[in-house]
């Protein structure tokens, strides 16, 4: 059974399946001109998590300490044995998770304030092993 990636990220997240990364050595061999490539298959294909966390709380401070505790535990995906993920009726099969990346603006700022919530923007990199 597959893992909604929106129980693990929240409802505010956008998922892009790349293409298939394959893989190709190149030869070269002394006295002969050219090079010999041979195909060795595929390498899965990138999976791009991308959305915005939130957290509320009676002051900024408050607010912040609770994404931030969200954050932390979404800095372990990388250590995850591989799994199945879904979203949008989409199953995404043998998914391990490399990275996860805040983003900041413009102006340096990860951390945003709203009158009633906290939010960062991310971007997680995943990939699939098949």
């Amino acid at each position: 059974m597959a893992t909604a990636l929106t129980d693990i990220f929240g409802s505010e997240i956008c998922v892009a399946a790349q293409p298939w990364i394959h893989h190709r050595n190149y030869t070269a061999f002394p006295g002969a001109n050219g090079l010999l490539g041979m195909w060795m298959g595929t390498r899965g294909y990138p999976l791009i998590i991308s959305g915005r966390l939130r957290a509320t709380g009676a002051s900024y401070a408050v607010a912040r300490a609770t994404l931030q505790t969200g954050i932390n535990a979404l800095s372990y995906l990388p250590g995850w044995l591989p799994g199945d993920y879904s979203f949008a009726g989409t199953t995404y099969n043998s998914i391990v998770f490399d990275s996860i990346r805040l983003i900041s603006d413009n102006t340096g700022k990860t951390f945003h304030m709203t009158a009633s919530y906290v939010y960062v923007d991310f971007v997680c990199q995943a990939r699939s092993l098949i």
